[in-house]
């Protein structure tokens, strides 16, 4: 399980590249992979969301994947929607995302 916030700080920082030549969509994917295993349902959504963004996108050695990126923008609507009802445009945002991808 880990410490899921700072699984998804190296993540993001992989994916901007900080402190390497170039982003690594690949790994920051790992760590956003791994941050899912468990924990709380907020880091969930975020790991979810943030995923689903990279392999939307694809490259810096991570193979685009709308499937898996549509899965994923779906599980961070429904959390969204169950759990953060202030926040509603992001679970809104994440469904009409994910039906592009379909």
């Amino acid at each position: 399980m880990g410490n899921q916030p700072a699984m998804r700080t190296v993540a993001a920082a992989a994916a901007r590249g900080d402190h390497a030549p170039a982003p690594a969509y690949d790994h920051a994917a790992r760590w956003y992979e791994m941050a899912l295993e468990g924990g709380e349902w907020e880091e969930q959504y975020l790991c979810q969301a943030a995923l689903a963004d990279l392999l939307t996108k694809g490259g810096h050695g991570l193979v685009r994947d709308g499937a898996r990126a549509s899965e994923l923008y779906t599980l961070a609507a429904e959390a969204a929607m169950v759990h953060m009802s202030s926040r509603l445009s992001r679970g809104v945002r994440c469904f009409a995302l994910a039906s592009r991808m379909r």
